[in-house]
């Protein structure tokens, strides 16, 4: 029995060592290496480039902030940092990785919605822990974890390593590491964006519903502007628009707006709420209730552009 035991505890010890190194250099080798075809391995493969602004958020900016036209009205160089379901702590780890690696922005827009502030509830998967786990062990990349995994999680890839990467192997291909060395992503010729050419409007199912507000997703709102005070950034924030056919069914629409309101005028230097533009209630401009389709984003881009101009924020 004792030497069982014994032959046990160096075979545990033997597997977590392995472990350990097998993840340190997967760590080095992963970290800023282009190894996919996502959206955020775009943005953090990212070095020493220099934008006028940034557009970061979910969807309803990466699908609906058209920056190669509002580039071309205004005479700017942008880039359209935003991923699909992306809770703010997500956005903080981006642009946490972006800024590290030696980019400059003058400006960031920010998305700020309703949805923003409840993403376990919104979004199916608000926080790509996949997408960082070569950061997993660096102090501020680790606090965001612990905020959105669960205990049992942290535990098992703390002392485990490898356990994130076998966890999200469909992920992490090492193939692709030579595969995509030389690969010019379509997100330089669409500044990463990704404009809704379907028109079809798609008329999802809705029902009432409260509109909550998350401690987490407040703190890495804060966490994001504190970061872009700390590199000199001025935050802009953006509202994008959405169909009036969704206000009737959201409860407290009134009461969690004038909380925004109050986030932007604290946090922010201006803030651009769509339907001061203009009138997006007629279903042309969009795809289902929560985005524009190409010729809403479009419409939407060149006002933002024109006000933009107008009040010298570009």
């Amino acid at each position: 029995m004792q030497k069982f035991a014994r032959t046990f505890f160096l075979f545990t010890l033997f597997l977590l060592v392995f472990s350990t190194l097998i993840s340190l250099g997967m760590d080095k080798l992963l970290a800023g290496k282009l190894i996919s075809y996502r959206k955020h391995t775009w943005v953090i493969t990212m070095k020493e480039r220099s934008y006028d602004y940034g557009v970061l958020g979910s969807s309803r900016v990466y699908n609906m902030v058209n920056v190669p036209l509002m580039d071309s009205i205004l005479h700017t160089n942008g880039i359209n940092m935003a991923t699909s379901g992306s809770s703010y702590g997500d956005n903080y780890c981006l642009l946490l990785k972006f800024l590290e690696n030696g980019n400059k922005l003058k400006k960031l827009f920010l998305n700020i919605d309703e949805y923003c502030f409840d993403t376990q509830h919104h979004y199916s998967y608000p926080f790509a822990d996949y997408e960082y786990m070569p950061f997993f062990f660096q102090k501020n990349m680790r606090e965001v974890y612990s905020d959105y995994e669960s205990p049992s999680k942290m535990a098992l890839w703390t002392v485990v390593p490898f356990s994130r990467y076998a966890e999200f192997s469909d992920k992490y291909k090492l193939r692709n590491f030579f595969i995509l060395r030389h690969f010019q992503s379509d997100y330089e010729n669409s500044k990463g964006g990704e404009m809704l050419t379907d028109s079809t409007y798609k008329n999802f199912k809705a029902s009432f519903s409260t509109l909550n507000v998350n401690d987490t997703d407040v703190k890495y709102l804060y966490k994001i502007c504190a970061l872009c005070k700390q590199k000199g950034i001025p935050v802009i924030f953006l509202t994008t628009p959405e169909s009036p056919e969704l206000y009737p069914l959201q409860k407290n629409r009134a009461e969690l707006y004038n909380r925004i309101y109050q986030w932007t005028g604290q946090l922010g230097e201006h803030y651009y709420m769509f339907d001061k533009l203009a009138d997006f209630s007629d279903r042309k401009y969009f795809r289902d209730y929560t985005h524009t389709n190409s010729v809403g984003s479009a419409f939407y881009s060149k006002l933002l552009a024109a006000k933009l101009r107008e009040d010298k924020v570009l």
